[in-house]
């Protein structure tokens, strides 16, 4: 089999490059996110929780459950970051 030729492969363009961007641009945007399942598996795997329900959406489903669960902590601590976020005077307005 011979070496793929990279040059004739189609680049996509994803996102904005330093040219695209303007002095003194303006960005409105919401701070918050969604909690998603790579979320909750590097939380838990942080905490070292290792209990397949929380890494293991197979397993999960077999539980008779509709997604993998979130450990409880770590929705805490994302809702007192949020909440830090929301009362700091020194943080942007959200965006409605």
């Amino acid at each position: 089999m011979s070496d793929p030729d990279f040059d004739t492969f189609p680049l996509w363009r994803r996102g904005n490059q330093f040219e695209d961007f303007e002095v003194e641009q303006v960005f409105e945007h919401q701070w918050g996110r969604t909690f998603t399942a790579g979320d909750a598996t590097l939380f838990s795997s942080v905490a070292v929780r290792y209990c397949p329900l929380y890494l293991n959406a197979e397993y999960t489903k077999s539980e008779r459950r509709r997604d993998m669960v979130v450990l409880s902590v770590s929705s805490k601590v994302w809702r007192w970051r949020e909440y830090i976020r929301r009362h700091d005077p020194s943080a942007p307005p959200r965006v409605q």
